[in-house]
Protein backbone atom coordinates (compact mmCIF):
# COMPACT_ATOMS: atom_id res chain seq x y z
CA UNK A 1 0.00 0.00 0.00
CA UNK A 2 1.20 3.59 -0.61
CA UNK A 3 0.99 4.60 2.75
CA UNK A 4 4.31 2.71 3.16
CA UNK A 5 6.26 5.36 2.01
CA UNK A 6 7.16 8.25 4.16
CA UNK A 7 7.11 10.50 0.82
CA UNK A 8 3.85 9.69 0.19
CA UNK A 9 2.40 10.20 3.63
CA UNK A 10 3.97 13.66 4.12
CA UNK A 11 2.81 14.87 0.80
CA UNK A 12 -1.15 13.81 1.36
CA UNK A 13 -0.66 15.10 5.07
CA UNK A 14 0.25 18.24 3.66
CA UNK A 15 -2.82 17.79 1.04
CA UNK A 16 -4.90 17.15 3.79
CA UNK A 17 -4.40 20.73 5.97
CA UNK A 18 -4.46 22.85 2.36
CA UNK A 19 -7.87 21.21 1.26
CA UNK A 20 -9.45 21.81 4.69
CA UNK A 21 -8.09 25.65 4.70
CA UNK A 22 -9.79 25.46 1.17
CA UNK A 23 -12.76 24.26 2.21
CA UNK A 24 -13.03 26.96 5.23
CA UNK A 25 -12.45 29.72 2.42
CA UNK A 26 -14.79 28.30 -0.07
CA UNK A 27 -17.87 28.11 2.45
CA UNK A 28 -17.27 31.19 4.18
CA UNK A 29 -16.58 33.24 1.07
CA UNK A 30 -19.79 31.63 -0.86
CA UNK A 31 -21.63 32.84 2.36
CA UNK A 32 -20.76 36.04 2.78
CA UNK A 33 -21.52 37.05 -0.49
CA UNK A 34 -24.45 35.60 -0.10
CA UNK A 35 -25.47 37.51 2.85
CA UNK A 36 -24.38 40.95 1.20
CA UNK A 37 -26.12 40.09 -2.21
CA UNK A 38 -28.82 37.53 -1.75
CA UNK A 39 -28.24 36.27 -5.29
CA UNK A 40 -26.53 33.13 -6.39
CA UNK A 41 -25.36 34.44 -9.31
CA UNK A 42 -22.91 36.79 -7.15
CA UNK A 43 -21.82 32.96 -6.03
CA UNK A 44 -20.90 32.26 -9.26
CA UNK A 45 -19.63 35.25 -10.20
CA UNK A 46 -16.95 34.89 -7.57
CA UNK A 47 -16.13 31.35 -7.98
CA UNK A 48 -15.66 32.41 -11.91
CA UNK A 49 -13.05 34.49 -11.46
CA UNK A 50 -11.05 32.69 -8.82
CA UNK A 51 -10.93 29.31 -10.79
CA UNK A 52 -11.05 30.93 -14.61
CA UNK A 53 -7.23 30.81 -14.55
CA UNK A 54 -7.29 27.05 -14.32
CA UNK A 55 -8.48 27.00 -17.85
CA UNK A 56 -6.51 30.03 -18.99
CA UNK A 57 -2.93 29.05 -17.56
CA UNK A 58 -3.52 25.34 -16.74
CA UNK A 59 -1.39 24.30 -19.62
CA UNK A 60 1.49 26.61 -18.96
CA UNK A 61 1.07 25.21 -15.45
CA UNK A 62 1.78 21.67 -16.88
CA UNK A 63 4.83 22.98 -19.01
CA UNK A 64 6.46 24.16 -15.96
CA UNK A 65 5.69 20.61 -13.90
CA UNK A 66 7.71 19.51 -16.79
CA UNK A 67 10.82 21.38 -17.02
CA UNK A 68 11.34 22.20 -13.54
CA UNK A 69 11.50 20.29 -10.15
CA UNK A 70 8.03 19.57 -8.94
CA UNK A 71 8.44 19.63 -5.31
CA UNK A 72 9.92 23.03 -5.75
CA UNK A 73 6.94 24.59 -8.07
CA UNK A 74 4.49 23.33 -5.45
CA UNK A 75 6.56 25.62 -3.06
CA UNK A 76 6.36 28.50 -4.91
CA UNK A 77 2.95 28.29 -5.85
CA UNK A 78 1.58 27.38 -2.31
CA UNK A 79 3.64 30.46 -1.01
CA UNK A 80 2.28 33.16 -3.61
CA UNK A 81 -1.74 31.43 -2.65
CA UNK A 82 -0.96 32.45 0.77
CA UNK A 83 -0.09 35.98 0.39
CA UNK A 84 -3.42 36.31 -1.80
CA UNK A 85 -5.11 34.34 0.86
CA UNK A 86 -3.96 36.98 3.22
CA UNK A 87 -4.53 39.83 1.16
CA UNK A 88 -8.11 38.72 0.63
CA UNK A 89 -9.10 38.59 4.17
CA UNK A 90 -7.70 42.17 4.48
CA UNK A 91 -10.37 43.44 1.69
CA UNK A 92 -13.02 41.55 3.45
CA UNK A 93 -12.14 42.97 7.18
CA UNK A 94 -11.18 46.50 6.37
CA UNK A 95 -12.86 47.85 2.65
CA UNK A 96 -14.89 45.41 1.31
CA UNK A 97 -14.83 45.67 -2.23
CA UNK A 98 -16.22 43.00 -4.91
CA UNK A 99 -13.78 44.00 -7.65
CA UNK A 100 -10.90 43.87 -5.71
CA UNK A 101 -12.02 40.43 -4.47
CA UNK A 102 -12.17 39.47 -7.76
CA UNK A 103 -8.40 40.52 -8.97
CA UNK A 104 -7.12 38.74 -5.57
CA UNK A 105 -9.17 35.66 -6.71
CA UNK A 106 -8.02 35.65 -9.95
CA UNK A 107 -4.11 35.96 -9.04
CA UNK A 108 -4.67 33.42 -6.55
CA UNK A 109 -6.30 31.10 -9.31
CA UNK A 110 -3.16 31.73 -11.34
CA UNK A 111 -0.78 30.36 -8.59
CA UNK A 112 -3.67 27.15 -8.39
CA UNK A 113 -3.36 26.39 -12.25
CA UNK A 114 0.50 26.21 -11.49
CA UNK A 115 -0.07 23.98 -8.66
CA UNK A 116 -2.67 21.19 -9.70
CA UNK A 117 -0.75 19.51 -12.59
CA UNK A 118 2.51 19.76 -10.76
CA UNK A 119 0.62 17.85 -7.45
CA UNK A 120 -0.84 15.25 -9.59
CA UNK A 121 2.05 14.54 -11.72
CA UNK A 122 4.30 14.37 -8.67
CA UNK A 123 2.49 11.42 -7.21
CA UNK A 124 4.19 8.90 -9.36
CA UNK A 125 7.63 10.33 -8.19
CA UNK A 126 6.71 9.21 -4.78
CA UNK A 127 5.50 5.50 -4.64
CA UNK A 128 6.71 2.91 -7.07
CA UNK A 129 4.70 2.07 -10.31
CA UNK A 130 2.62 -0.76 -8.70
CA UNK A 131 1.86 1.72 -6.20
CA UNK A 132 0.15 4.13 -8.63
CA UNK A 133 -3.63 2.70 -7.88
CA UNK A 134 -3.30 2.74 -4.84
CA UNK A 135 -1.92 6.16 -4.17
CA UNK A 136 -3.99 7.93 -6.51
CA UNK A 137 -7.65 6.52 -4.85
CA UNK A 138 -5.63 7.12 -1.31
CA UNK A 139 -4.87 10.67 -2.03
CA UNK A 140 -8.20 11.06 -3.24
CA UNK A 141 -9.73 9.54 -0.08
CA UNK A 142 -7.19 12.06 1.72
CA UNK A 143 -8.65 15.34 0.19
CA UNK A 144 -12.33 13.94 0.50
CA UNK A 145 -11.45 13.65 4.08
CA UNK A 146 -10.96 17.16 4.27
CA UNK A 147 -14.12 17.65 2.44
CA UNK A 148 -15.69 16.11 5.48
CA UNK A 149 -14.24 18.03 8.08
CA UNK A 150 -13.72 21.32 6.58
CA UNK A 151 -17.67 22.17 5.65
CA UNK A 152 -18.49 20.69 8.79
CA UNK A 153 -15.90 22.66 10.77
CA UNK A 154 -16.83 26.16 8.57
CA UNK A 155 -20.65 25.29 9.21
CA UNK A 156 -19.95 25.50 13.37
CA UNK A 157 -17.64 28.30 12.85
CA UNK A 158 -19.60 30.32 10.72
CA UNK A 159 -22.05 30.29 13.30
CA UNK A 160 -19.61 31.90 15.92
CA UNK A 161 -17.16 33.89 13.98
CA UNK A 162 -17.41 36.26 11.15
CA UNK A 163 -16.58 34.78 7.52
CA UNK A 164 -13.10 36.77 6.87
CA UNK A 165 -11.85 34.68 10.48
CA UNK A 166 -12.41 31.40 8.33
CA UNK A 167 -10.24 32.62 5.32
CA UNK A 168 -7.77 33.54 7.89
CA UNK A 169 -7.42 30.21 8.96
CA UNK A 170 -7.24 28.70 5.61
CA UNK A 171 -4.53 31.19 4.94
CA UNK A 172 -2.55 30.23 7.85
CA UNK A 173 -3.02 26.69 6.94
CA UNK A 174 -0.45 27.21 3.67
CA UNK A 175 2.10 27.22 6.50
CA UNK A 176 1.63 23.34 7.25
CA UNK A 177 1.80 22.43 3.72
CA UNK A 178 4.82 24.15 2.85
CA UNK A 179 6.78 22.38 5.66
CA UNK A 180 5.40 19.22 3.94
CA UNK A 181 6.63 19.74 1.10
CA UNK A 182 10.65 20.38 2.27
CA UNK A 183 10.55 16.90 4.35
CA UNK A 184 9.48 15.56 0.99
CA UNK A 185 12.76 13.73 -1.06
CA UNK A 186 10.72 12.54 -4.33
CA UNK A 187 12.36 10.32 -6.70
CA UNK A 188 13.82 12.49 -9.57
CA UNK A 189 11.10 12.74 -12.13
CA UNK A 190 11.60 11.91 -15.78
CA UNK A 191 13.50 14.42 -18.11
CA UNK A 192 14.29 14.21 -21.35
CA UNK A 193 17.12 16.43 -23.15
CA UNK A 194 14.42 18.54 -24.84
CA UNK A 195 12.33 19.19 -21.29
CA UNK A 196 15.37 21.56 -19.95
CA UNK A 197 14.62 23.90 -23.02
CA UNK A 198 11.18 22.92 -23.01
CA UNK A 199 9.07 26.09 -24.39
CA UNK A 200 5.62 27.12 -23.36
CA UNK A 201 4.26 26.78 -27.13
CA UNK A 202 6.44 24.23 -27.84
CA UNK A 203 5.39 21.80 -24.87
CA UNK A 204 1.44 22.70 -25.86
CA UNK A 205 1.95 21.51 -29.35
CA UNK A 206 3.72 18.37 -27.64
CA UNK A 207 1.20 17.97 -25.79
CA UNK A 208 -1.84 18.38 -28.50
CA UNK A 209 0.10 16.08 -30.56
CA UNK A 210 0.03 13.39 -28.17
CA UNK A 211 -3.65 13.59 -27.34
CA UNK A 212 -4.17 13.83 -31.48
CA UNK A 213 -3.07 10.44 -31.78
CA UNK A 214 -4.38 8.85 -28.88
CA UNK A 215 -7.54 9.15 -29.51
CA UNK A 216 -8.32 7.25 -26.33
CA UNK A 217 -6.96 9.30 -24.07
CA UNK A 218 -8.81 12.16 -25.59
CA UNK A 219 -12.11 10.76 -25.39
CA UNK A 220 -11.36 9.84 -21.55
CA UNK A 221 -10.81 13.52 -21.49
CA UNK A 222 -13.79 14.87 -23.17
CA UNK A 223 -15.88 12.61 -21.00
CA UNK A 224 -14.49 13.83 -18.10
CA UNK A 225 -14.76 17.46 -18.58
CA UNK A 226 -18.66 17.21 -18.88
CA UNK A 227 -20.26 16.48 -15.70
CA UNK A 228 -17.46 19.18 -14.88
CA UNK A 229 -19.24 21.76 -16.57
CA UNK A 230 -22.96 20.70 -16.00
CA UNK A 231 -22.56 18.29 -12.74
CA UNK A 232 -19.88 19.65 -10.01
CA UNK A 233 -20.69 23.44 -10.54
CA UNK A 234 -24.20 22.02 -7.94
CA UNK A 235 -22.27 23.72 -5.11
CA UNK A 236 -23.41 27.37 -6.12
CA UNK A 237 -26.89 26.50 -5.37
CA UNK A 238 -26.59 24.78 -2.38
CA UNK A 239 -26.18 27.83 -0.18
CA UNK A 240 -30.01 28.76 -2.10
CA UNK A 241 -31.34 25.22 -1.07
CA UNK A 242 -29.77 25.23 2.41
CA UNK A 243 -31.30 28.86 3.56
CA UNK A 244 -34.45 29.13 0.82
CA UNK A 245 -35.70 25.51 0.73
CA UNK A 246 -34.55 23.49 3.46
CA UNK A 247 -34.52 25.85 5.84
CA UNK A 248 -31.71 24.70 7.46
CA UNK A 249 -28.68 27.81 7.59
CA UNK A 250 -25.41 27.90 7.46
CA UNK A 251 -25.05 24.35 9.72
CA UNK A 252 -27.04 22.49 6.72
CA UNK A 253 -25.14 24.48 4.32
CA UNK A 254 -22.00 22.96 6.08
CA UNK A 255 -23.89 19.63 6.58
CA UNK A 256 -24.74 19.14 3.28
CA UNK A 257 -21.41 19.24 1.65
CA UNK A 258 -19.75 17.11 4.79
CA UNK A 259 -22.33 14.42 3.42
CA UNK A 260 -21.43 14.55 -0.37
CA UNK A 261 -17.85 14.25 1.28
CA UNK A 262 -18.33 11.19 2.97
CA UNK A 263 -19.60 9.44 0.07
CA UNK A 264 -16.28 10.44 -2.08
CA UNK A 265 -14.51 9.36 0.54
CA UNK A 266 -16.37 5.71 1.23
CA UNK A 267 -15.77 5.74 -2.92
CA UNK A 268 -12.40 6.17 -2.35
CA UNK A 269 -11.75 3.55 0.07
CA UNK A 270 -13.68 0.76 -1.88
CA UNK A 271 -11.74 1.85 -5.37
CA UNK A 272 -8.19 2.08 -3.43
CA UNK A 273 -8.52 -1.26 -1.84
CA UNK A 274 -9.53 -3.10 -5.21
CA UNK A 275 -13.02 -3.95 -3.74
CA UNK A 276 -14.91 -3.31 -7.05
CA UNK A 277 -14.36 -5.38 -9.76
CA UNK A 278 -16.44 -3.42 -12.52
CA UNK A 279 -14.16 -2.72 -15.73
CA UNK A 280 -13.34 0.45 -15.86
CA UNK A 281 -15.16 2.20 -18.74
CA UNK A 282 -18.46 0.56 -17.65
CA UNK A 283 -17.65 2.09 -14.11
CA UNK A 284 -17.15 5.65 -15.70
CA UNK A 285 -20.28 5.78 -17.98
CA UNK A 286 -22.30 4.23 -14.58
CA UNK A 287 -20.74 6.72 -12.30
CA UNK A 288 -21.64 9.98 -14.13
CA UNK A 289 -25.13 8.63 -15.26
CA UNK A 290 -25.87 8.08 -11.61
CA UNK A 291 -24.33 11.62 -10.52
CA UNK A 292 -26.09 13.49 -13.05
CA UNK A 293 -29.76 11.29 -11.72
CA UNK A 294 -28.74 12.34 -8.02
CA UNK A 295 -28.15 15.97 -8.74
CA UNK A 296 -32.16 15.66 -10.48
CA UNK A 297 -33.71 13.95 -7.37
CA UNK A 298 -31.90 16.22 -4.94
CA UNK A 299 -33.61 19.49 -6.43
CA UNK A 300 -36.98 18.15 -5.35
CA UNK A 301 -35.99 17.29 -2.08
CA UNK A 302 -37.88 19.31 1.14
CA UNK A 303 -36.83 16.61 3.14
CA UNK A 304 -33.38 17.40 5.13
CA UNK A 305 -32.58 13.82 5.79
CA UNK A 306 -33.50 12.92 1.98
CA UNK A 307 -31.26 15.54 0.77
CA UNK A 308 -28.42 14.38 2.97
CA UNK A 309 -28.45 10.89 1.21
CA UNK A 310 -28.81 12.22 -2.03
CA UNK A 311 -26.07 14.41 -1.48
CA UNK A 312 -24.24 11.34 -0.11
CA UNK A 313 -24.52 9.23 -3.60
CA UNK A 314 -23.76 12.45 -5.46
CA UNK A 315 -20.66 12.16 -4.05
CA UNK A 316 -19.91 8.77 -4.43
CA UNK A 317 -20.43 8.91 -7.65
CA UNK A 318 -18.81 11.97 -8.70
CA UNK A 319 -15.64 11.17 -6.94
CA UNK A 320 -15.55 7.15 -8.56
CA UNK A 321 -15.74 9.08 -12.20
CA UNK A 322 -13.37 11.39 -11.32
CA UNK A 323 -10.88 8.81 -10.12
CA UNK A 324 -11.60 6.37 -13.04
CA UNK A 325 -11.04 8.82 -15.05
CA UNK A 326 -7.65 10.09 -13.46
CA UNK A 327 -6.35 6.38 -13.56
CA UNK A 328 -6.98 5.54 -17.17
CA UNK A 329 -4.71 8.46 -17.85
CA UNK A 330 -1.94 8.17 -15.34
CA UNK A 331 -1.80 4.69 -16.48
CA UNK A 332 -1.37 5.51 -19.82
CA UNK A 333 0.95 8.61 -20.51
CA UNK A 334 4.79 8.83 -19.92
CA UNK A 335 6.65 10.74 -17.13
CA UNK A 336 8.32 13.35 -18.85
CA UNK A 337 4.52 14.76 -20.67
CA UNK A 338 3.25 13.90 -17.39
CA UNK A 339 2.63 17.37 -16.69
CA UNK A 340 1.99 19.14 -19.98
CA UNK A 341 -1.26 16.01 -20.42
CA UNK A 342 -2.76 15.94 -17.07
CA UNK A 343 -2.73 20.13 -16.95
CA UNK A 344 -4.91 19.60 -19.70
CA UNK A 345 -6.95 16.93 -18.62
CA UNK A 346 -7.07 18.83 -15.52
CA UNK A 347 -8.67 22.05 -17.56
CA UNK A 348 -11.83 20.80 -16.54
CA UNK A 349 -11.56 22.14 -13.19
CA UNK A 350 -11.35 25.46 -15.22
CA UNK A 351 -14.66 25.10 -16.66
CA UNK A 352 -16.37 24.65 -13.72
CA UNK A 353 -16.61 28.64 -13.27
CA UNK A 354 -18.41 28.44 -16.65
CA UNK A 355 -20.79 26.19 -14.98
CA UNK A 356 -21.07 28.22 -12.10
CA UNK A 357 -22.26 31.37 -14.11
CA UNK A 358 -24.27 29.63 -16.11
CA UNK A 359 -26.20 27.81 -13.32
CA UNK A 360 -26.58 31.19 -11.23
CA UNK A 361 -27.77 32.67 -14.41
CA UNK A 362 -30.44 30.06 -15.02
CA UNK A 363 -31.63 29.86 -11.38
CA UNK A 364 -32.47 33.44 -11.25
CA UNK A 365 -34.74 33.11 -14.31
CA UNK A 366 -36.21 29.42 -14.16
CA UNK A 367 -35.36 29.14 -10.35
CA UNK A 368 -32.43 26.69 -8.52
CA UNK A 369 -34.99 23.47 -8.36
CA UNK A 370 -35.38 23.55 -12.79
CA UNK A 371 -31.47 25.00 -12.73
CA UNK A 372 -30.40 22.03 -11.32
CA UNK A 373 -32.47 19.41 -12.58
CA UNK A 374 -31.52 21.43 -16.16
CA UNK A 375 -27.59 20.29 -15.24
CA UNK A 376 -28.35 17.28 -14.24
CA UNK A 377 -29.93 16.24 -17.50
CA UNK A 378 -27.88 17.46 -19.43
CA UNK A 379 -24.70 16.09 -17.65
CA UNK A 380 -26.45 12.58 -18.42
CA UNK A 381 -27.15 13.53 -22.17
CA UNK A 382 -24.23 14.10 -23.04
CA UNK A 383 -22.40 11.70 -21.19
CA UNK A 384 -24.60 9.20 -23.26
CA UNK A 385 -23.78 10.72 -26.28
CA UNK A 386 -20.07 10.60 -26.26
CA UNK A 387 -19.71 7.21 -25.12
CA UNK A 388 -21.84 6.63 -28.39
CA UNK A 389 -19.40 7.76 -30.30
CA UNK A 390 -16.62 6.57 -28.63
CA UNK A 391 -16.69 2.86 -27.83
CA UNK A 392 -13.70 2.28 -27.08
CA UNK A 393 -13.70 4.20 -23.48
CA UNK A 394 -16.68 2.46 -22.32
CA UNK A 395 -14.84 -1.69 -23.01
CA UNK A 396 -11.51 -0.54 -21.22
CA UNK A 397 -11.19 -3.23 -18.31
Amino acid sequence: MSFRYANFNWFVVGSFFSRTGDWFDKLALNWFIFSITGSAFYIGLVEFFGLIPVLLFSVIGGVIADRWDRRKVLIVSQVGAMICTFAIVIVLMKFYSFILLSVLLFIRGIFLAIEIPARNAMIPNLVPKEEMTSAVSFFSTILNASRIVGPMLAGFLLGVYQAPILILINACSFLIVIYSLYKISPVEQEMTPQNSELGVVQGVREAIDYLRFHPFVLGVFILGTVPMIFGFPYSTLLPVFAKEILQAGPSGFGLLLSANAVGSVLCTLVLGWGVVKIPKGRLLFGCIVGFGAGLIFFAFSHWMMLSLLLMFLVGVFSMGYRIVERLIIQETIPDHMRGRILSIVMMDSGLVPLGNVLIGFCSVYIGPVLALCLMGGICILTASVVLLKNREVISVS
